[in-house]
């Protein structure tokens, strides 16, 4: 606003500079000059109005990469990640990524991490971003597992007939765990039952493990 006279212009510095997350006025210095490059900014009212530079957040979309396996005993984690396409790092930056989950027996957990930012110095930059958390899933599924009793036959001599032997896959067996059969089945007049029993899994603790597996039971006949 206002005029100047014929021959005098403006000499306007502006130097106001905003680099991280936050507001800042935009300085700025005017001198009015004549042809002459002479300074006649007293015969002027001059009226400085500065503006604001603001540098927002950054969006910042982070996702944890899922897992899955058959249970085998041993622990599953994922510390890989992977940055959403509308995400952008500045120059320099780079991603600082804690993983704080892990699992070993069946069951699904969420793939949690903490995030920092840092500089091309190591300095903590994370104000800068607005950042979101997406967690995968890691995943354990059952292991599938095959028990049978066998089959036994006698001609009646009024002893009990049972047999209390089992087969199994033992490669199907995770290292360390153990199968204990309950078979308390028993024949001694002329017929026919199911050579019956129940079966659990326990790990090397003497823990119950069985839930980590799919029991296949395949029951023989005593007669």
């Amino acid at each position: 606003e206002g005029s100047l006279k014929a021959g005098h212009t403006p000499k306007v510095a502006v130097y106001g500079s905003q680099t991280e997350v936050g507001s800042s006025l935009n300085y700025m210095s005017v001198a009015i000059v004549d042809a002459n490059g002479t300074d006649v900014s007293d015969y002027y009212e001059i009226d400085i109005k500065l503006g604001t530079l603001t540098v927002n957040k950054a969006p910042l979309t982070i996702t944890s990469v899922s897992k899955a396996k058959p249970y085998d005993g041993k622990l599953l984690e994922s510390h890989e990640y992977a940055i959403s396409e509308n995400s952008k790092l500045a120059p320099g930056h780079r991603i600082s990524a804690d993983f704080t989950q892990s699992v070993t027996y069946v069951g699904t957990v969420a793939n949690t991490f903490s995030v920092t930012v840092l500089d091309s110095q190591s300095r903590d930059v994370t104000a800068n971003y607005d950042i979101t958390k997406e967690f995968g899933s890691l995943v354990v599924t059952p292991r599938s597992i095959t028990v049978k009793s066998p089959s036994a036959s006698k001609i009646y001599d009024g002893e009990p007939l049972e047999d209390t032997s089992f087969e199994t896959d033992e490669d199907s067996l995770v290292e360390g765990d153990y199968i204990i059969v309950d078979n308390d089945s028993s024949i001694t007049n002329v017929g026919t039952i199911v050579n019956d029993f129940s079966v659990k899994i326990v790990n090397k603790d003497g823990n119950d493990v069985s839930f980590n597996y799919i029991i296949s039971c395949q029951k023989g006949t005593l007669q």
